[in-house]
This record gives structure tokens, C-alpha cells and sequence, in this order.
């Protein structure tokens, strides 16, 4: 099932395809370096407003204060994100919190 790894959002026409470590930085175009995001949040992430952290073998989402409301109403009620750190390297998400630390990020899922 396709779904927006932040949102659970399973409609096809909202989804993007996203590149944890922008090709400009280094990426590369390998499904491990693509998260699956909805096209609101796939913009957040690009601009630096929202960041993915794997804490405890999970996927955690990270927004800056200003987008924190937005974010936390976005996020899926049940999502259980753990399965993504299987296919996602977590190698790609701390190259890209190097490039794009976001200090005044605040956790915002459960």
C-alpha cells in the first residue's frame, strides 16, 4: 500500500515522492534515499520546516514552532512508522540533518 509516511494519506494524486538527501547535497536516486509524503508535507520537508529523526528503531516527525500546529494535525492518529526504518537508511536522514539540522524543531507526532 502507498501512503504518505508522515500523514497515512493513501490519494495517489496527493502523494510525492521525496528525496531525504536532495541530489544538489550529494543524494542519490535509490529508493533508499525516497520517502513517500504528501505534496503539502513534501514542501515543508524541502523548505527545512519539518524534519524526520529515527529514535528508538522509529520514525519520529520534527516541524519548526512556526508549522508545529499544521504538522501535529497532519500527522496519522494510528501511523506506526517503525516499518519504514527497514527500507529507509537512516544514513540518508543523517546526511541530511547535517545539511539541515533544524535546531528549533520540536517533536510533534506521538
Amino acid at each position: 500500500m502507498r501512503r504518505c509516511a508522515i500523514s497515512d494519506c493513501e490519494i495517489q494524486e496527493c502523494l510525492e515522492a521525496a528525496h531525504v538527501l536532495p541530489v544538489k547535497n550529494g543524494g542519490v536516486e535509490v529508493l533508499e534515499n525516497m520517502i513517500l509524503l504528501r505534496a503539502d508535507l513534501h514542501r515543508l520537508f524541502d523548505a527545512g520546516l519539518l524534519s524526520l529523526r529515527v529514535e528508538n528503531r522509529k520514525l519520529r516527525v520534527f516541524s519548526d514552532r512556526t508549522v508545529k500546529n499544521y504538522v501535529r494535525s497532519a500527522v496519522g492518529k494510528g501511523s506506526e512508522r517503525g516499518w519504514l526504518t527497514q527500507a529507509l537508511h537512516s544514513e540518508w536522514l543523517n546526511a541530511r540533518l547535517a545539511i539541515q539540522p533544524g535546531l528549533d524543531h520540536v517533536r510533534v507526532d506521538a
